[in-house]
């Protein structure tokens, strides 16, 4: 059985701010992919790197989550988390559907190159 399916807002190439709703975006429009419920942390990865098109080159996949934590009738204002393994997307799924009036998720994506010690000296090589 596929399980629920949720439709996620992906954004990135841009940044996220704080303004007067607490938490925001700027940049790009999102682009949108719908996933079942049950999905794995490293395959939700994989379909925001595929769905977004950005360089992954082995980087790491930074995930913030956006979610209001007040809403309609009142001003809505937004708050995030980061998502870092399969209990952060769990948590995705269970507030969307405990908040009423909200049924997608807000994903905020960026890439964490890898760093390399410059300083340091490969494997089989000898320092001069």
């Amino acid at each position: 059985m596929a399980g629920k399916q949720y439709n996620l807002a992906i954004y990135y190439n841009g940044g996220i701010i704080n303004d007067e709703c607490e938490i925001a975006y700027e940049g790009l429009d999102p682009n949108w992919v719908r996933v079942n419920r049950n999905i794995l942390f490293i395959d939700l990865c994989n379909r925001l790197i595929d769905a977004t098109r950005i360089d992954y080159n082995g980087g790491n996949v930074l995930i913030t989550y956006r979610f209001p934590t007040r809403s309609y009738p009142h001003a809505i204002y937004y708050t995030s988390f980061d998502i870092t393994d399969a209990d952060g997307v769990e948590c995705i799924f269970d507030i969307i559907d405990s908040t009423l009036g909200y049924n997608i998720g807000e994903l905020y994506i960026t890439m964490e190159p890898i760093c390399h010690d410059l300083n340091s000296v490969p494997r089989g090589s000898t320092s001069q």
